[in-house]
């Protein structure tokens, strides 16, 4: 594996070393030995850079997903011998959730280290940029999962890396269908929490018309701060809207205090997180109030150890990480991102074009990844790979599978 950050792009994004060193340097440890003896074994190189958050807002769930990519990067690498022997080099930056740090990577990713794709981070930078990877030809995988990112007619090159919260949200309104024992009585009420911005609201409107379809009554929306500390007022004014369940679109120290209040006061509203509220690390947020709670979860956790691509996440993380337990599910985010990416360059000359890799991502056709996702295919009009996902629901402190794969129509 070969991670390059620059003192350029150091001072350009505002890099605390202090504060993300420990990071870098664990990343450049993890090396191929020296210089010579690792560029013996390759012809070329590939350079794809990487805008994470390492230090911000999502800086934890960053830093997690940014390891995801480089392990399996050095797995490449190491195991594999690259990509058609050539050494694929991932250049780190931290945008620190920051759209102008973001920016000023992009740019000089493109402009001086010539990548031939960017595995991103976060909704609002690819809302922003989409129009500058469209004039440059650059593909972008995004960590965020908004639908409307994977329109390609929008965005032709970008990539979303799971399936959509969209398509999330309605699957929870497929799955309220389903688990709603009163039907003869009267219909299920439900009602979307969610932040603010273009993360929290992109799920809502697909949710919303996915409910009206299947007959679900809508309770009002409730907008949640990711610097609350109380949600107790609008849980109250749920139970007064006799809401049955809550769907809920946040980040995981949100949801957590959603469901210690929901919890506390002792209501008996059942709670459905999206991708982003719920993980095998928000088990240790929440302990026992966490005990019933769902999510929708689009690709495999580090528990699923009967799935072939969880057992190669296992054999790479140990491998290259002491006293590895488990793995919250950034990690396997950014694991899967970087294989999806390892499959395109596959499907390329040995000197891609930006333009190339766009083209052989549209190819995918139920390509498998051992588990790790559903089937994933990209097609020329949508850049969702997936249409599915199973409900997973915490039991005994553990998140488990109770659903098979619920399918929505794309």
């Amino acid at each position: 594996m070969s991670v390059l950050v620059s003192e350029k792009v150091g001072r350009v994004m505002g890099y605390s070393w202090l504060r993300i060193g420990v990071f870098i340097l664990a990343v450049v440890l993890l090396g191929l030995g020296s210089p010579q003896s690792a560029w013996a074994r390759y012809e070329g190189e590939i350079r794809v850079g990487g805008i994470f958050d390492l230090t911000g807002a999502f800086g934890i769930e960053g830093k997690l997903y940014a390891e995801g990519v480089l392990d399996y990067v050095r797995y490449v690498n190491e195991a594999k011998g690259g990509i058609k022997h050539q050494k694929l080099t991932v250049l780190v930056a931290d945008a620190q959730y920051e759209l102008h740090q973001a920016v000023e990577a992009y740019r000089k990713f493109t402009s001086q280290d010539q990548v031939v794709a960017i595995l991103g981070w976060g909704t609002a930078d690819v809302e922003a940029m989409g129009a500058m990877f469209s004039k440059d030809e650059i593909p972008y995988l995004s960590a965020s999962y908004s639908m409307q990112l994977a329109d390609a007619s929008k965005f032709p090159y970008v990539f979303i890396g799971a399936t959509s919260y969209s398509t999330q949200a309605r699957v929870a309104c497929q799955f309220v269908k389903m688990d709603w024992k009163r039907w003869a009585e009267r219909p299920p009420r439900i009602a979307f929490m969610y932040t603010n911005d273009g993360f929290g609201r992109s799920p809502i409107p697909a949710g919303k018309a996915e409910a009206a379809t299947l007959g679900i009554t809508l309770a009002g929306d409730h907008i949640i701060n990711l610097l609350a500390v109380d949600t107790g007022d609008q849980l109250r004014e749920m139970e007064k809207e006799g809401v049955d369940y809550l769907i809920i679109q946040s980040n995981m120290m949100t949801s957590a205090m959603v469901a210690k209040d929901l919890r506390a006061l002792k209501l008996g509203t059942k709670m459905i997180c999206l991708n982003s509220a719920i993980d095998e690390m928000w088990l240790d947020l929440v302990k026992e109030a966490g005990e019933g709670v769902y999510g929708c979860i689009p690709y495999a956790l580090w528990s699923d150890e009967n799935l072939p691509g969880v057992r190669l996440m296992h054999q790479v993380g140990n491998k290259y990480h002491r006293n590895i337990r488990t793995r919250p599910c950034q990690y396997v985010q950014g694991f899967v991102a970087a294989m999806l990416l390892e499959e395109a360059l596959k499907r390329v000359p040995t000197k891609p074009t930006g333009k190339q890799i766009r083209e052989a991502f549209e190819t995918f056709r139920n390509v498998d990844t051992g588990g790790l996702l559903p089937p994933v295919t990209y097609t020329p009009a949508s850049h969702e790979p997936c249409n599915s996902l199973r409900i997973y629901q915490v039991k005994k402190g553990k998140l488990v599978p109770v659903t098979n794969y619920i399918t929505v129509s794309r």
